[in-house]
């Protein structure tokens, strides 16, 4: 895959919000493994925990030209680091639980790494008005940071019991 040369218009339009808002971020520069720009941006839950959510766009998966104009935005948060072996279990357990409730994203884990986190992928149509996509990006990070204001504390106690 070839390696960006510089951000997607749509990462440097919601960097240009965060920053309006804000909210620390900065880029993550492509490398030989992952050829794209992403930026990362620090959120705080309301007890002021930390954090970081990784916006992406993910390359393209199709080479079909009708889907020549829409993206796939990815939104991937790093929970926690510490999903140990002995944990594993009960942690999915509750993430398939509290996933059924959420009204889009997902808690998982990735086992090989015991990294707890939260994604949501949007499919972006590109030759959309750019400030109406950035005002549902706005209203769907407002529920994604409601959800993990719910479900974090409880998740976490998963991990620790």
């Amino acid at each position: 895959m070839e390696r960006s040369e510089h951000p997607h218009e749509l990462l440097v339009s919601i960097q240009e919000t965060l920053t309006t808002w804000e909210i620390e971020n900065q880029w993550i520069e492509p490398t030989e493994e992952v050829p794209y720009y992403g930026l990362i941006a620090r959120f705080y839950l309301l007890d002021g925990i930390p954090v970081d959510w990784q916006f992406c766009l993910l390359p393209k998966m199709h080479e079909r030209e009708d889907f020549a104009t829409q993206e796939f935005l990815q939104l991937f948060i790093e929970l926690s680091k510490n999903v140990t072996p002995e944990h594993l279990d009960r942690t999915l357990r509750a993430i398939a639980q509290i996933n059924l409730n959420l009204p889009f994203g997902a808690f998982g884990v990735v086992e090989d790494s015991h990294i707890l986190y939260f994604k949501h992928n949007t499919l972006i149509d590109i030759r959309g008005d750019a400030a109406i996509t950035l005002d549902i990006l706005q209203n769907q990070w407002s529920i994604i940071l409601y959800s993990l204001n719910c479900f974090f504390e409880s998740l976490m106690q998963t991990l620790e019991n």
